[in-house]
């Protein structure tokens, strides 16, 4: 169109410049508004000192240091130097922290949430038929079964008697004496 404007010519539109007919010009700028819309919704976001989930809207705590991760790692290679390469340990604390490192919602003074497994409760309860959310919330929102675990890493100490007679009443076998 410029083109045709700077020479003074012009053409009849036809079906392969479909894309310059003054319906589809209207349309790309109310498209191009409706984009400009949504970005000033982010104005804020961009404009912010502050470290911000832009899909989220969520703040990062002032811990979350993922920005600086070459210095960080630059700070863990250094207390490595003249370590012994078998003995040296890391620490959590020297770890770049991020916001989903960071996730857990507090919900007491000692009791935190994962919204991970929050979400995985939900989305069970939706995609199944015969579970409703009362019964699936009843449990404890925990990444592994307490009853055998003491950690995530450390299972407990096996009672094997009472598991045993326990099985066998549950069988109806009579215990031997």
């Amino acid at each position: 169109m410029a083109l045709q404007d700077l020479t003074n010519k012009s053409f009849a539109t036809s079906t392969q410049h479909q894309s310059l007919s003054t319906s589809a010009i209207e349309r790309d700028r109310a498209d191009f508004c409706k984009f400009d819309e949504r970005l000033k919704a982010f104005d804020s976001i961009l404009n912010s000192e502050a470290m911000i989930n832009v899909c989220t809207g969520v703040e990062a705590t002032p811990d979350v240091n993922v920005h600086e991760f070459e210095r960080v790692g630059n700070v863990i290679i250094e207390k490595m130097i003249d370590q012994n390469v078998y003995q040296y340990s890391f620490s959590r604390a020297g770890i770049a922290s991020t916001m989903a490192s960071n996730s857990e919602v507090k919900v007491g003074d000692q009791r935190s949430i994962d919204p991970a497994l929050l979400f995985q409760r939900f989305w069970l309860t939706s995609n199944t038929n015969d579970l409703c959310a009362r019964e699936v919330l009843e449990y404890e929102l925990c990444p592994y079964p307490p009853a055998l675990f003491e950690s995530p890493n450390l299972m407990r100490k096996a009672d094997k008697a009472p598991l045993l007679k326990s099985l066998k009443r549950q069988a109806g076998v009579e215990e031997e004496l």
